[in-house]
């Protein structure tokens, strides 16, 4: 059962992730065509800048989508794989499945530990403190309100 909801779970962040990588590339398609590659201010009218697809960061972002997908089904997994089937088939009991897992107190910690994640610099410009900020805040509003 945990690893049949695993790979559901990758499946789904396969789909998302390749999902995903075509609606961006389009959409940025669109949006050099549609306003330049100065996003429509005019600096750079006579320029037409192409779009450049790399494979490779194409398929980390799929690779981001699937770990994406297997993070968020490890803990129903888990859970699942625990409790007997005749509990789980049983209608109406759903909600005692589920009893006793949040933390209020440290999913506080998590949303406080949003504000100096905000503060890390972007390595390479890529703005992981952002990006770290973000998975905290989800994680502690999960976790808080649970």
């Amino acid at each position: 059962m945990f690893a049949w909801l695993l790979g559901e779970g990758a499946a789904l962040g396969l789909a998302g992730g390749v999902i995903g990588v075509i609606v961006g590339h389009a959409l940025a398609w669109g949006a050099l065509a549609l306003l330049g590659g100065d996003l429509g201010a005019g600096y750079f009218s006579g320029v037409r800048p192409d779009l450049q697809f790399q494979p490779l960061m194409t398929a980390v972002y799929v690779a981001l989508g699937v770990i994406a997908g297997l993070a968020g089904a490890w803990l129903p997994a888990r859970e699942a794989a625990t409790v007997s089937p005749a509990q789980a088939l049983k209608a109406g009991d759903e909600a005692s499945l589920f009893e006793g897992h949040g933390h209020p107190l440290a999913g506080l910690g998590v949303l406080l530990a949003s504000i100096p994640a905000c503060r890390i610099s972007p390595i390479d410009g890529l703005p992981v403190g952002g990006y770290l900020a973000v998975a905290l805040l989800l994680a502690g509003v999960f976790s808080c309100c649970r």
